[in-house]
């Protein structure tokens, strides 16, 4: 074979038996890779060899015939009776054995034209199928029509969001299948399929959309959208983002003025972004997702408070916004913290949970103490507001001894004030119900959590929180989206930034972090683009202000956390003909100012709606109004007048977000800058003289 350039990455991978094909990006040609050592035997299947096991994120490099595959995140899984968490230690080397031409196995070669599928199965899930060694929807529907009696073909190459579990990747069959629309799209076409013959499953016609509920306030006749001063609901504790797994490294590398115009965008109050929660990674050496978050104490005893970038940003916020909202979590921990044959709060029992038992030590909390001392009395952040305990355990792994001691620990080293945050877990809930049940049995362990974190948010929001909470009603808890996934900076995480926000408030969620606050990293790292502002070229100087700051400005320049959401009916409800026609509406319960967000950016439809404002003098307040479509961000509009009896109308145009408010300082800041790229110029040369130890 020819050899392969180092800066390939694999493009595909797809598992089957014990086979992983590779892509070359050069010569458009798939290969086939076969183990030569293993870095961990316990990873590896019974006679199988080496592959990849990650459903998520893993990263592979090939350097002429030899492939690396090191581990990034992975679902919860058990391998010849040993467990293992969300990112296992995986580290698998192997041989590329042969390149095959288009129409080998794998190929994207497409489907030749005289195979035809008439019958459509876009969105519909068969079962009875036979899973097939490709890696692309292209192969799948050519390795079908290769076989003659091969009648349907079904692809998804999202199991783990999309799917279901175990679902993903190509099927095919030549019998009538057992077909139905897949519950699991929610409207996406996330299975592509086809079928041909006299075999195709016979489906149901797609019954013809509801009409749409008529508008409950505001509009088309309806009474005008009651805004009740007093009526105080939900306490709002903010919205923010998370830097976090070496995706923001890029940005301590940006020269000046360009390094601090990107942190007036992030922190300055009134100017962009105005973040109100900074989430951080408490650094452990890990490749915790795109790269690395370097640890303040490699090995025991060594302690140095300036590697990475964490703590520097943080100083930075701080410097910016003396009241911004400070939280951290680890998404690993160094290895000497503990041992898991030797669990020092019990070990959990349940699938995918015996590997992470060494993770909840003495010496862990130790360490993360050590972390607060340096964030506080080294780098003098006033406070680090809320303290996580591990990003995305495996289920039921939490030893609740364990929060109870942490909770402890934390009152008695000068930190009971630092509110702790459980168990950070992925939105299905099950996790977060078994925390609240052992909360329920347990008092200690009800007082030492905090609040509930939980993790979603993708496409669609996690599970309510009021209905996870139902049968504990005296665990009065807060809850929060801790970590909305893979939020972009396009104008479709804009638009999908507000839907978010006004969902997790409709479903009882007091606070809300998107990760990523910004990209920078390399362009050839993994998540490429999850953050609200990019900047990924330092030696350019140049970085890109994406429109989800300005939705997000729509909630962060005219609110503070602290204040309060108005209940659903009484300044938060429906007024369109869209599930996500909605407004909201924040007060300051101390001084009474208010600030409504109407949601309008899925109608094509405009329309006039009418508020009544009652309470804190409501009537003849001076306000200000800004609005954002996609082509134009945050602009001020003329505020309509509000009378001596309260009253308003807004005219509110399609596909837009607007934001009423009393506070009249808002404004969309502007750093003059360059958005071009440029490439990286070469020849370099690099001493890092100029770096300080640990950056």
């Amino acid at each position: 074979m020819q050899p392969l350039p180092l800066s390939l990455l694999s493009k595909k991978l797809k598992e089957s038996g014990c086979t992983v094909f590779v892509y070359d990006t050069q010569t458009d040609k798939f290969g086939r890779a076969v183990a030569t050592s293993q870095h961990d035997p316990g990873l590896i299947l019974p006679g199988c060899g080496a592959f990849p096991i990650n459903d998520n994120l893993p990263q592979v490099n090939v350097l002429n015939d030899t492939i690396f595959a090191v581990g990034g995140e992975c679902n919860d899984i058990v391998i010849d009776g040993q467990s293992y968490g969300h990112y296992p230690p995986l580290a698998l080397v192997g041989k590329v054995v042969s390149l095959a031409g288009a129409g080998a196995v794998g190929s994207t070669a497409a489907a030749p034209p005289s195979c035809v599928f008439a019958e459509d199965l876009r969105g519909v899930e068969c079962v009875g199928l036979h899973l097939r060694p490709v890696a692309s929807e292209a192969a799948c529907k050519a390795a079908c029509c290769a076989e003659n009696n091969c009648t349907l073909w079904q692809w998804c190459g999202d199991a783990t969001t999309y799917c279901g579990a175990e679902r993903g990747g190509c099927w095919t069959g030549a019998d009538t299948p057992t077909c139905r629309r897949s519950k699991h799209c929610d409207g996406l076409d996330c299975w592509q399929g086809g079928c041909r013959g006299s075999k195709c499953p016979r489906l149901p016609p797609v019954p013809p959309p509801a009409p749409p509920p008529p508008p409950t306030c505001g509009t088309g006749g309806a009474p005008p959208c009651n805004i009740d001063l007093h009526a105080l609901g939900l306490r709002f504790d903010g919205i923010g983002g998370i830097t976090s797994n070496g995706e923001c490294r890029l940005l301590y590398d940006y020269p000046e003025p360009q390094r601090s115009e990107l942190l007036d965008y992030l922190f300055l109050p009134k100017f962009g972004l105005s973040t109100q929660i900074l989430k951080v990674e408490i650094g452990s050496d890990a490749q915790s997702t795109v790269g690395t978050e370097p640890s303040y104490q490699h090995t025991e005893g060594e302690i140095s408070y300036d590697r990475g970038i964490q703590y520097w940003f943080m100083s930075e916020a701080k410097k910016r916004n003396p009241g911004i909202v400070i939280a951290a979590l680890e998404w690993s921990a160094p290895s000497w913290v503990g041992d898991a044959s030797q669990p020092e709060y019990g070990c959990p029992t349940g699938p995918g949970v015996r590997s992470s038992c060494g993770f909840f030590t003495d010496k862990n909390i130790e360490y993360i103490l050590g972390w607060l001392h340096g964030a506080v009395n080294v780098w003098n952040i006033s406070k680090v507001d809320y303290i996580g305990v591990w990003n995305e355990p495996p289920i039921d792994s939490i030893p609740p001894l364990w929060l109870v001691a942490f909770r402890s620990r934390l009152d008695s080293s000068g930190y009971a004030s630092t509110q702790l945050v459980a168990p950070d877990a992925s939105s299905t809930g099950s996790q977060v119900l078994r925390l609240l049940e052992d909360m329920n049995r347990t008092k200690a362990l009800a007082d030492a959590v905090d609040i509930i974190g939980t993790h979603g948010f993708w496409d669609a929001p996690p599970a309510t929180f009021t209905e996870l909470t139902a049968r504990y009603p005296k665990n009065a808890k807060r809850a929060w989206v801790s970590e909305s996934w893979h939020q972009m900076g396009t104008w479709d995480g804009a638009k999908g930034m507000i839907t978010k926000a006004l969902a997790a408030q409709q479903q009882g969620y007091s606070g809300w972090t998107a990760w990523g606050l910004l990209f920078a990293a390399y362009p050839v790292t993994l998540c490429q683009d999850k953050g609200l502002l990019y900047s990924t070229q330092p030696w350019a100087g140049s970085y890109n202000i994406q429109p989800s700051v300005w939705t997000t400005a729509h909630f962060t320049q005219f609110s503070e956390p602290g204040w309060s959401w108005l209940a659903e009916g009484s300044g938060t409800g429906s007024f369109g003909r869209t599930d996500n026609s909605r407004f909201a509406t924040l007060v300051d319960p101390v001084s009474g100012d208010w600030s409504t967000i109407v949601n309008n950016l899925d109608s094509t439809e405009a329309t006039r709606l009418s508020f009544a404002v009652h309470g804190h003098a409501a009537g003849n307040r001076a306000l200000s109004l800004f609005s954002t479509n996609e082509t134009h961000w945050f602009v001020e509009l003329p505020a309509p007048t509000l009378d001596a009896a309260g009253r308003l109308t807004l005219d509110v145009a399609a596909e837009t977000v607007y934001t009423l408010s009393t506070l009249r300082d808002a404004k969309k800041g502007e750093h003059a800058h360059s958005e071009l790229a440029a490439p990286f110029p070469l020849p370099h040369v690099e001493t890092f003289s100029n770096y300080s130890d640990g950056r």
